[in-house]
């Protein structure tokens, strides 16, 4: 057990019944003589405080006797924070929630100061159970408006809030009586003989006679119904001798409140008018009110035995299980009774047999008695048994295993995830990861980087190699409007790239082993804007709608790859330039019919004008209706009829709808960061003849989801690092925490590439010489500048018996295999052979005016005069050596550096 000493209890059971529990009954006393006589900031601190000490206690004394694989199952609106203390003592806890209480309106919820942590602290278990759907769609609500969590129906009749990864299961289950216990009670001799002296006591032969428990506070309704009673005896005084009411309150008088006082003297008042207006001469009061400090099932058998209507009107309860006890004593008497329950009442969802009123509605409840005095035996039998078929099949045990079941459904599995805590205090949040999910060491990519020779970097722009604007914030300086058609034009401020950014992405771009593409939702002006100085850099923008190779890139990669881009707002085709050394835009969509921006423009516009806080937004390439300023769940059922009606009027069009957080987009279809990333991998591979042997990918938000799926799913290698900015669940297998961390790997890649032209060991040369082609094919291509370390581009032509023709590029320093029939070793020329191991060479020629070079004219320094390299087909190994052939000028002696 666990002792509290007094100032916490007091201050503890001051949060749970001062605030928590009118707050989750919906009463906000706003009109109070003292309105915020429970919300006093200083009392109010106070009491939070030991209210989250009193749930640590409660969590340490779980864990002193914790056993791994024990489920946890905490009750009651005492115990909200417990399950993130829990998760944060024991990660892969097992933790189940069932709340006993009414959730208030999220309007209501909304008022306390400390929603977001209470919710939090509730979200931290796996499970949550309530005993009726509107409680639980309460608590949903407050999910949805306050922390903007989404959730739906599963399999198995669950419903999930997304949380941090996991999936927060609730159901819904209503708890029952146990009635063999009820069996046992009714057994007892003296539970027999009090039947029988309140049969003779109210003349249950005789008279009908109405019986209720109550606790006397305002929210149970007793003043409601004594006041129906008192309309019932006045407007039907045939019924007078035939009734008898019998009222039992509990009353704890160790602690009175003046609320409570209030309502007693109330009740004693008007039980006393009654009794003294329509029951003289009576022997006991016609309406019978007495109280006890409180009541166990021996002392209330023997009145739900005796009475035959069993009448509750309370305003707002959660769980009332005296109509269940009712039902089945009236089983054991085989004498079928009434119930009339609230339709407030938790048990009027589940036993559908009773009779439901509107305490509120007096009228009402007189008719409800008067149909319980008039019905006819069959349809009471009728009644009864439906009700006691649900009773007898969802007993209080059943309840409890089907909870436990539940909850061991919903248990972490720790071979499908990883878990890991993240934020302080009651922010502290349990994410779920896929399993492998760890911190990327920096020191793991440049090892990588450094043992391979033929890489494909791919980066998110924002937030990944630089900080933007945050997500969800609002700057509506960075929309205008266009007069013509009312649309928000998007206009954010692309974030500048630092000069130090840009030169790691160039340093990067210069080696030929890279293909380096940046893959952003930006614009295509935009990106040309802040990175199109980078020589060899590739771009895609819109999420890969529009892309171009780096300058320097293959040609017939670009033209193979995709069409012109169309014209935008972001400049005319002319604009984008024509020459494939300038960079040329391409589109992944050929012949892409653009009309249907007028047809969603149109009925998004309707939409628009019904739906407060809405708005329509151009980006791109892609219509969005924006509902985030909205009402959340008005724009979430406006968002679902109009993509129902947009996937109607656009089924002929290349366009997909797609419904995001707070918004629905209208966009080509088949255009995603992970359909460009395949495209990029099959023009590489196609044109080179090459696989990527390191493959690394960032980003930081939901669109960059796409191409870590893609590339684990498709393209898995022992050197794929696919990695989230930001420790968050995600589909990639790494995570950095920050921009900065990114910067930091970006500056190891650029170091080992700076150091690879300069330094390599005598191994290498071997591992080189072991590469060479078997036999006679010249493999050449112009070398790049040391200076810049810049790809291959140009032309490259090559010499057969001392003429040169044949001009050719070279694809992603791929290379011209060269034949000569008539080339032979010579002892003047040991360059020329055909023995495995060595070089074959006929000539080399490139743009910078080398002709002449002969068959037998070419000597090692006038290799490296001649500044080329040899590299075979299938393998970059020549150029991680010949790279480093020192650029010393024209007429001094060149050399490898080791």
């Amino acid at each position: 057990p666990v002792f509290l000493s007094e100032p916490l209890g007091a201050t503890f059971h001051a949060f749970c019944y001062g605030t928590l529990w009118p707050i989750f009954h919906n009463i906000v006393d706003v009109f109070g003589a003292l309105p915020t006589r429970w919300w006093n900031p200083g009392q109010q601190k106070a009491a939070w405080a030991s209210y989250k000490t009193v749930n640590r206690i409660f969590v340490n004394k779980v864990i002193e006797v914790y056993n791994d694989g024990d489920l946890v199952w905490l009750h009651g609106l005492h115990l909200l924070v417990a399950p993130s203390f829990l998760a944060r003592r024991l990660p892969c806890v097992n933790v189940g929630l069932f709340l006993h209480t009414p959730f208030p309106s999220s309007e209501i919820f909304r008022t306390l100061s400390v929603r977001a942590d209470l919710l939090r602290g509730v979200l931290a278990a796996d499970h949550i159970g309530f005993h009726l759907y509107e409680h639980a769609r309460h608590f949903l609500t407050s999910c949805r408006r306050i922390l903007g969590l989404k959730y739906s129906a599963q399999p198995g009749g669950y419903i999930g809030v997304e949380y941090n990864g996991r999936v927060v299961m609730l159901t819904i289950s209503h708890i029952g009586i146990e009635p063999s216990f009820m069996d046992r009670i009714a057994a007892r001799p003296q539970v027999q003989q009090d039947v029988a002296t309140l049969a003779a006591k109210y003349d249950s032969g005789a008279r009908t006679v109405f019986v209720s428990v109550d606790r006397v506070e305002r929210l149970k309704g007793i003043l409601l119904k004594v006041g129906a009673i008192e309309l019932f005896l006045a407007q039907h005084p045939e019924h007078v001798a035939r009734v008898q009411f019998v009222q039992i309150g509990i009353w704890d008088s160790s602690n009175p409140t003046p609320e409570k006082d209030s309502v007693r003297a109330e009740i004693l008042s008007s039980a006393a008018r009654i009794n003294a207006r329509f029951g003289a001469g009576r022997k006991e009061p016609l309406f019978a009110y007495s109280e006890v400090e409180n009541t166990d099932m021996a002392s209330r058998l023997p009145l739900w035995r005796v009475g035959h209507v069993l009448l509750t009107t309370s305003v707002r309860d959660a769980v009332n299980l005296y109509p269940f006890e009712f039902i089945y004593a009236h089983e054991l008497a085989r004498s079928p009774g009434v119930v009339i329950v609230s339709e407030f009442s938790g048990s009027s969802r589940v036993l559908t047999g009773s009779v439901g009123v509107n305490p509120w509605k007096r009228d009402e409840i007189v008719q409800a008695m008067e149909l319980a005095l008039v019905m006819t035996p069959e349809e009471r039998a009728a009644r009864h048994r439906k009700d006691l078929e649900y009773i007898t099949t969802n007993s209080r045990t059943k309840w409890a295993e089907r909870i436990l079941v539940d909850l061991k459904r919903t248990k972490k599995q720790a071979a499908e995830g990883e878990y890991m805590g993240y934020g302080l205090g009651l922010g502290f949040r349990m994410l779920e990861f896929n399993a492998g999910f760890k911190m990327l060491e920096t020191e793991t990519v440049a090892k990588a980087y450094r043992e391979t020779f033929r890489r494909v970097i791919l980066f998110d722009y924002g937030n990944t190699l630089t900080l933007e604007e945050p997500a969800g914030t609002h700057n509506f300086a960075k929309y205008i409007t266009d007069s013509q058609t009312n649309t928000f034009v998007s206009k954010t401020e692309t974030p500048r790239a630092s000069s130090d950014l840009l030169a790691s992405l160039s340093l990067l771009c210069a080696d030929p082993r890279n293909t380096v593409f940046v893959l952003s939702g930006k614009e295509r002006c935009d990106l040309e804007k802040t990175l199109g100085s980078v020589r060899g850099l590739g771009l895609a923008a819109e999420h890969g709608y529009l892309y171009k190779w780096g300058t320097g890139m293959n040609a017939s990669a670009s033209a193979a790859s995709g069409s012109r881009a169309p014209p935008s707002s972001c400049g005319s085709v002319s604009s984008l330039g024509s020459d494939v050394e300038e960079g040329v835009w391409l589109c992944t969509k050929d012949n892409f019919d653009d009309s249907w921006k007028d047809v969603t423009h149109a009925v998004m516009d309707i939409y628009t004008q019904r739906t407060h806080g809405t708005y329509i937004e151009l980006k791109g390439s892609a219509l969005l209706w924006q509902y985030r300023d909205a009402d959340p769940e008005f724009g979430q059922l406006q968002a679902k009829e109009l993509h129902d009606q947009l996937t109607q009027v656009l089924e002929h069009f290349q366009v997909e709808v797609v419904t995001g957080t707070d918004y629905l987009e209208v966009r080509p279809e088949g255009v995603d960061k992970g359909v460009i990333v395949d495209r990029i991998m099959s023009t590489i591979e196609s044109t080179s003849g090459q696989y990527a042997d390191f493959i690394l990918c960032m980003g930081d938000d939901l669109s960059d989801e796409f191409m870590f799926q893609y590339l684990e799913d498709v393209r898995p290698r022992p050197n794929l690092f696919t990695v989230t900015v930001g420790k968050k669940p995600s589909a990639a297998k790494f995570f950095v925490n920050d921009v900065d961390q990114v910067t930091e790997i970006l500056h190891a890649m650029t170091r080992v590439s700076t150091a690879a032209k300069r330094n390599f060991s005598m191994s290498d040369l071997r591992s080189f010489d072991r590469s060479l082609p078997p036999s006679g094919g010249l493999l050449a291509f112009q070398r790049a500048e040391m200076a810049g370390y810049n790809r291959p581009s140009g032309n490259l032509g090559y010499q057969s018996e001392g003429s040169f023709e044949g001009v050719k590029s070279s694809p992603f320093g791929e290379f011209v295999d060269i034949e000569d029939e008539d080339a032979t070793a010579s002892a003047e020329n040991p360059l020329v052979s055909d023995a495995p191991g060595s070089i074959g060479t006929r000539g080399i020629a490139s743009r910078g005016g080398l002709g002449g070079l002969g068959r037998n004219s070419m000597s090692m320094s006038s290799l490296s005069t001649a500044v080329t390299r040899a590299v075979p087909p299938t393998s970059a190994t020549y150029e991680q050596y010949f790279s480093n052939i020192d650029e010393t000028g024209e007429n001094e002696e060149g050399g490898i550096f080791f």
